[in-house]
């Protein structure tokens, strides 16, 4: 039997990439992942490529499966993004406590969570969708001008319960 032919006995012994003729089990995990980084393009190689910032380029992942993890940079836009929903949670905690100094009971709870719950699930889909792609170009960071307008809209009408109620 060939040494590079795959068998139920030698299954992980002798896999081999596909790309190169060189076994994986001699290949360490860091050449490994060298060879990933040079194959898949950075923010800064699309950048020089195109030279400067494109209007539309598809989101790139972030990390393939089997590369060691790393943690993103945080950006300046994200932080901003972030403090939208610590002024969310400022005015919703305010509806709370116009709730009891009114006496509303259930109404003011049902309030609370109906704001809640779509201001948290839009955070949550940022949230999943920034760990999964990095965005390179201007159209989708116009896209997240315009979430974050919408977002702003919503969080600016959150009001105490006397006004909601009218």
């Amino acid at each position: 039997m060939a040494s590079n032919v795959l068998s139920p006995e030698s299954a992980g012994d002798e896999l081999i990439n596909v790309e190169s003729p060189i076994p994986v089990a001699e290949m360490s995990s860091k050449n490994n992942h060298n060879l990933i980084q040079k194959q898949s393009t950075t923010v800064d190689s699309i950048r020089k490529q195109s030279g400067g910032i494109p209007f539309y380029a598809v989101p790139k992942q972030r990390q393939h499966w089997g590369d060691t993890h790393f943690l993103p940079h945080v950006n300046w836009g994200d932080l901003f993004f972030d403090l939208f929903f610590v002024a969310a949670c400022y005015r919703l905690g305010n509806l709370l406590k116009s709730d009891c100094v009114t006496g509303a009971g259930f109404r003011g709870f049902a309030y609370y969570v109906g704001l809640f719950g779509p201001i948290i699930s839009v955070w949550k889909a940022k949230l999943m969708y920034d760990c999964r792609f990095e965005l390179v170009d201007h159209a989708h960071r116009v896209y997240e001008m315009i979430r974050l307008f919408f977002l702003a809209f919503a969080i600016l009408h959150i009001e105490s319960i006397a006004k909601l109620s009218d």
